[in-house]
């Protein structure tokens, strides 16, 4: 019976390992910024998943879902979405993180 018990701890912190370090190595969270009255989020989730919704002032908001990647250096974002015929486009961007904020090609976004 403690030899399951162990077996079963042991499972559930290597699991627990495992969340901790794909969690650093990413975003989380819903990151914003307003530019001359239009908004645009960035929400990321897990495994790399991001999406971003602009807000238009006119005309209907524009919505990208994908995937995301930050390079080894962290000096670096790359959207990953498929166009409409299944083709994988990759677009990299100047990036930086800090305390409660991010920035993309300069811009900066504030941590909801």
């Amino acid at each position: 019976m403690k030899k399951t018990i162990s077996i079963a701890l042991a499972a559930c912190m290597l699991i627990m390992c495992m969340f901790a370090l794909t969690s650093c190595s990413g975003l989380s969270g819903t990151y914003e910024n307003e530019i001359l009255g239009t908004k645009t989020t960035y929400k990321f989730g897990a495994f790399g998943k991001y999406t971003m919704t602009v807000d238009a002032t006119f005309g209907e908001d524009e919505v990208v879902e994908g995937k995301y990647e930050i390079s080894d250096d962290g000096n670096e974002i790359i959207f990953i979405y498929e166009d409409k015929d299944g083709e994988e486009i990759r677009i990299p961007m100047p990036f930086e993180k800090g305390d409660g904020y991010i920035k993309i090609m300069g811009v900066e976004y504030k941590k909801k």
